[in-house]
């Protein structure tokens, strides 16, 4: 799902915990998203071609591009609550990308 989506489900999900009277700060919230990254921009435009090949709704729940542009996504989930992300790693694996993903992503989020 997308930043906005997951903003969405989350304020419901925050109205029903004020219905059942529950703190949703004991809730942690995460997303599964594919991973769609290439280590440049001849491997972003691969990883783009085959998330076009994915259905409409599925595309908006990825990470897709060059380092920076996910560094971009990942920071509009984190913006809008979310505590988590759970990153699907598909065959085939573009290795080049996984690296550039350790690299380049992570440390900006540890």
């Amino acid at each position: 799902m997308s930043p906005e989506e997951f903003k969405k489900y989350h304020e419901g999900i925050e109205r029903a915990c004020e219905q059942l009277q529950r703190d949703p700060a004991t809730l942690l919230r995460s997303v599964n998203l594919h991973f769609h990254m290439g280590a440049d921009e001849a491997g972003a435009r691969v990883a783009r071609e085959k998330l076009q090949r994915f259905p409409s709704g599925q595309r908006l729940g990825a990470l897709t591009g060059t380092a920076p542009e996910v560094i971009d996504r990942i920071g509009e989930y984190i913006e809008v609550g979310t505590d988590g992300l759970n990153i699907a790693f598909r065959p085939p694996i573009d290795w080049d990308a996984v690296e550039a993903y350790i690299d380049k992503v992570l440390p900006v989020f540890h």
